[in-house]
């Protein structure tokens, strides 16, 4: 290839080796000022602008605040429900499957639940408490029982016997009704 107009200049002695150096240096000055120019001379944001762009920012920041603060509030839920269902593990009455039915009303329906005779006999007394927790049924201690329900809205107390409830008052109750001598069971 050939040589440069300033390469040839430099060996016929016309120029300096400080010269084409410093020519050098001033022309890649004035391309930096070109290019660094072209952003100064782009049209700078309005007054208007820049408040609705601060004021956009200003929004998002308090949106992502509340989101933060959502999703802290479903963790600590979701962290207390867990303590809640390892307190009824640890505290259940029932842990042993007994042979003995036990019903109770639960959402206007009657369900049903085996346990033992001692746990049976808490119950009726109302020493002790059915819970509904998901989908599930625990017998706890009463005043367990209600301290959790009032600490946490999804665990409902379903049964809870009235002392001294051993079913006299529906006894006299269906006294009062004859029962017809056809009747066959």
């Amino acid at each position: 290839m050939g040589k440069s107009l300033q390469e040839q200049l430099l060996e016929q002695g016309l120029v300096k080796k400080q010269q084409v150096h410093q020519h050098k240096q001033s022309s890649h000055k004035q391309q930096k000022r070109r290019r660094g120019g072209a952003k100064d001379t782009a049209p700078s944001m309005s007054e208007e602008a820049r408040a609705r762009a601060a004021e956009a920012e200003a929004e998002k920041r308090a949106r992502d605040k509340e989101l933060n603060r959502e999703r802290d509030e479903r963790a600590a839920r979701r962290a207390r429900r867990i303590q809640i269902e390892q307190t009824i593990a640890s505290a259940r009455a029932d842990r042993v499957p007994g042979d003995e039915l036990f019903q109770f009303v639960d959402n206007d329906k009657v369900k049903r639940i085996y346990v033992t005779a001692e746990v049976r006999k808490g119950l009726v007394e109302g020493a002790l408490s059915v819970l509904r927790i998901r989908r599930t049924y625990a017998v706890v201690d009463s005043a367990l029982a209600e301290r959790l329900a009032a600490e946490d809205p999804f665990v409902r107390p379903s049964a809870t016997a009235t002392p001294g409830g051993d079913g006299a008052d529906a006894d006299e109750y269906y006294d009062r009704f004859e029962v017809p001598d056809d009747l066959s069971w």
